[in-house]
This record gives C-alpha cells, structure tokens and sequence, in this order.
C-alpha cells in the first residue's frame, strides 16, 4: 500500500497533480488514503492512453497544450522575422509594390514609344538597318528599366 505522496513519486509528477487526478476521477480513492500502486498505475496509464487517443476528458489540457505550442511557434516565428528585418534581409511588401509598379510603369511607357521612335527607319530600304533600329529602341527602354532599385531598411 502506498500514500499519495508515494504514488505521485511513482508517477513522475506533484502530490498537487495526483490529487487533481483523484479529483478528476482519473484515479479512484482509496479508503484511510492507502492506495495499491499497481492500480494506481494502470489507471493512470489508462487514462494516458485515453488523452494520447482523444478520447478523453483531459483534452482541456491537451488543447491548452497545443495552443501554447502554437504561441510559443508564433512568438520565434515573429522574431525570426525581426531579426530578418534588422539584417535587411526582409523589406516591406509596400515598398517592393511601388518599386514593381513604378518598373511596370516606366517598361510601358518606354515600350509604347518605340514604334514611333522607329518610324525614322521604315524609310531605310534595308530591313537590317530597321532592325537595329528597333532593337537598339528596346536596349534603350530595358536598360532604363534594370535601374529600378529596391532601397531596404538596411541601406
């Protein structure tokens, strides 16, 4: 026969926790607190199992479980993104969003001209000489468009 204070130490866990588990019905009580440990063991066990499988009422403490995991995965999540940030490895969605558009911008604006631009060699009698033409036209509005330059925190 053993004491609670017994049975928690057999158990792994704090006389406080084993009478939570008397109080839960997880273990029966015993008459004059005297308790046999091997039953005290199997229904604990049991009871382990019935938590492992869902099945049981202890799903209180397994949600509180996983919702402190996830809080804790949020937490490094966010200070990984932080740290990132500090580094100039992240920039702002808003940033990279005017950066595109303002390319976009400048890609239309230079592409739409070249056909006018390219006018001046549909007058040349060599399809050649209207290529380079057209093509030094496109160089011209793709070079402008490289310079686009995203500015990060870090710089």
């Amino acid at each position: 026969m053993a004491t609670q204070a017994e049975c928690a130490e057999w158990l792994d866990m704090s006389e406080r926790r084993f009478r939570e588990l008397l109080d839960e019905g997880v273990i029966a009580r015993a008459d004059k607190g005297r308790y046999e440990l091997k039953s005290v063991v199997g229904q604990y066990v049991r009871h382990i199992r019935e938590v492992a499988a869902g099945r049981s009422g202890g799903d209180e403490q397994v949600s509180k479980s996983a919702a402190d995991a996830r809080k804790m995965q949020a937490q490094a999540e966010k200070a990984e993104i932080e740290v990132a940030q500090l580094r100039g490895e992240l920039i702002p969605a808003d940033q990279i969003a005017d950066v595109v558009h303002a390319a976009v911008q400048t890609m239309k604006t230079r592409l739409t001209a070249i056909p006018a631009k390219a006018a001046v060699a549909v007058g040349a009698r060599n399809v050649a000489v209207a290529e380079k033409v057209i093509r030094e036209h496109v160089n011209e509005a793709l070079t402008e468009l490289a310079k686009a330059e995203i500015i990060g925190p870090a710089n």
